[in-house]
């Protein structure tokens, strides 16, 4: 059973490496990077990365608008009158979007998806180079979900939103070593809007992760959000989204690097060769009772 993420990236080689990386080491075994036009060297960054598990990049040409360079408050002026001058098309689409990144991301991933999953087992995460999935209880995703599973099967396992305050972030150091406050779930349940209380990421088993339709919750079905004491997914945006009203960060909750792997030692000559001797007995004792 393959582990496996999606995302679509654009202009993150400074976040690329400590992204693969920490989710390599708890366990995510594929990951397929959509690069949305190349504006840095991002595919220098993953080619050179020295990690276990397979890294699959997917060059995407250019498409629509780009908001680079806009404030928040610009950028939601731009989307709300994107929405009014593409509603025709907006109506007609699969998936949900709500401004030009969603579009290219539906665009883009929903093949991909497809392509992904068929005639496979296994596993799809689909979140942001800027969101780090945090498992406190379990350690590793492979651990979580057989957890959850012994509890209550499931098809699609949904990991709660908290941001983390990213002020002053550096980006010449890694992120995870700078920034460790949060929302609380207690701020978020109580903000005027009920929305962010169901905000998620999801992963989805490769037999239910198509047809995409947006990228919080893949696709519709039924699924366990997760205790977001035992799973969580933090959200290091920046620059740090403004809310209104104000949620403030107070939960202390850092995230460290988990450490690499550990090779397994060679196996001597010797050992293989007790290995097979062992094996040869075993096939003779069967052999010998039929």
């Amino acid at each position: 059973m393959v582990f496996a993420v999606v995302t679509q990236s654009r202009g993150d080689a400074r976040r690329l490496a400590e992204w693969v990386t920490y989710h390599s080491r708890i366990g995510f075994e594929e990951f397929h990077i959509v690069l949305d036009g190349l504006v840095d060297d991002s595919d220098k960054v993953l080619a050179d990365l020295d990690v276990d598990a397979r890294i699959h990049v997917h060059h995407r040409a250019e498409s629509g608008e780009y908001q680079a360079g806009m404030d928040q408050a610009e950028r939601w002026r731009a989307n709300r009158q994107w929405r009014e001058d593409n509603a025709e098309l907006l109506a007609s689409l699969p998936f949900r979007c709500q401004d030009p990144l969603s579009l290219r991301q539906g665009l883009n991933i929903s093949p991909l998806m497809e392509e992904i999953t068929a005639d496979r087992r296994g596993w799809i995460a689909l979140i942001d180079v800027d969101e780090f999935i945090a498992l406190p209880r379990d350690g590793s995703i492979r651990a979580l979900v057989r957890r959850i599973n012994a509890e209550k099967r499931t098809s699609r396992i949904s990991f709660l939103n908290f941001n983390v305050d990213t002020e002053g972030y550096d980006p010449s150091r890694p992120i995870l070593e700078q920034h460790s406050m949060r929302w609380s779930r207690e701020d978020v349940l109580a903000h005027p809007d009920p929305a962010w209380g169901r905000r998620y990421k999801t992963m989805a088993r490769f037999k239910v992760a198509t047809p995409y339709r947006s990228v919080h919750k893949i696709n519709r079905g039924p699924r366990v959000v997760v205790d977001p004491e035992d799973a969580r997914l933090l959200h290091y945006r920046t620059p740090a989204q403004r809310m209104v009203p104000h949620v403030p960060y107070t939960v202390e909750d850092p995230l460290s690097m988990p450490p690499a792997p550990v090779p397994a030692p060679p196996r001597s000559r010797r050992t293989l060769r007790s290995a097979l001797s062992g094996l040869r007995r075993r096939v003779r004792r069967t052999f010998s009772r039929g």
